[in-house]
């Protein structure tokens, strides 16, 4: 079960969702055959892990609904708070700050009393996220970093360089554009040692941002290629996407026609918005602002996040 599950983690590392749930389902039907609730409850986590990546969040919570179950009738704190986790990131995706607060706390005391220094450093990290989102950058770098103190000092190389890449989208909001470039040049070459593709291409999309923000075109378009290569190599559709807009932005007095198209042909508020601020940005179209605003006010007054308000300040 041990060595199955490891494959699983590497093709999810590596973006391969679909591998990797087929494996995990294989799991957990050899676990059921020799009742294993640790291993059943620990594989539904996992494949609950991989529906939240993929965005499926009633299929995530159905998953750690599961393992909470599991937990519950073996009396496993691991299990338990691994539920909470995963519930806390799907309230925080789909809007319920103070529900996903609620779940992280209550995880904080627990791990405490666990004496589990991996969990609460993992929770600090995923609160201030959530901190994030609600606008409180100072407490949620706090929070961040109470978490990579702690990974460091158990050495947990891979927890750090994740814990960095947050840290510069926290950097990049408040327009530091120098430190969220110098932090993730460091978690990039961890990556790519690892072959861990999809934080690799998360990595490389974020810093060929910050670069140009930070006036350095050259260097993104090279930055945001690079991810490119990778993107199609794993035929990912969304990254694919997302990439070929940042670098249409980078060049977009050649480029606009294409932005515009994809603003037509998209039916993502937050993208459209994104697409318009930058339309904005670059070239003072005042429709392109005018439409920014109004989506980022709507996703505002529906969701309460941080970045839109972000946005919405600089296009005042």
């Amino acid at each position: 079960l041990a060595a199955l599950g490891n494959i699983a983690l590497i093709y999810n590392i590596r973006g391969e969702y679909d591998k990797s749930l087929e494996i995990y389902k294989e799991v957990i039907t050899t676990a059921e055959d020799i009742y294993n609730l640790r291993s059943q409850g620990q594989t539904y986590g996992n494949i609950g892990i991989i529906h939240k990546n993929m965005k499926n969040y009633k299929e995530a919570e159905k998953n750690y609904t599961k393992q909470l179950k599991i937990a519950n009738k073996i009396d496993d704190k691991h299990l338990q708070t691994t539920a909470y986790s995963g519930f806390a990131v799907i309230h925080q995706q789909i809007g319920n700050f103070d529900k996903a607060l609620e779940y992280h706390n209550k995880n904080i005391k627990i791990k405490k009393k666990m004496n589990d220094k991996h969990g609460l450093a993992s929770t600090y990290c995923n609160l201030s996220l959530v901190l994030f989102d609600i606008g409180e950058i100072d407490d949620a770098k706090d929070h961040l970093n109470k978490g990579l103190e702690l990974f460091k000092e158990m050495g947990i190389n891979r927890a750090i360089e994740i814990g960095n890449f947050e840290m510069s989208k926290f950097l990049h909001f408040e327009d530091d554009y120098i430190s969220g470039i110098n932090i993730l040049n460091s978690a990039i070459k961890y990556f790519k040692e690892m072959d861990d593709t999809i934080y690799l291409l998360r990595s490389l999309i974020q810093l060929g941002i910050l670069q140009r923000l930070n006036k350095q075109l050259k260097e993104s378009v090279k930055t945001l290629n690079e991810a490119l290569q990778i993107a199609n190599k794993i035929n990912h559709d969304i990254f694919i996407k997302t990439i070929n807009i940042e670098v249409a932005i980078c060049d977009i007095k050649k480029s606009q026609h294409l932005l515009e198209k994809y603003i037509e042909e998209s039916n993502d508020l937050n993208s459209k918005a994104y697409i318009n601020f930058n339309i904005y940005q670059y070239t003072d179209n005042k429709d392109a602002q005018s439409s920014a605003y109004r989506d980022y006010d709507t996703l505002y007054k529906k969701h309460k996040k941080f970045e839109y308000k972000y946005y919405l300040k600089k296009l005042k």
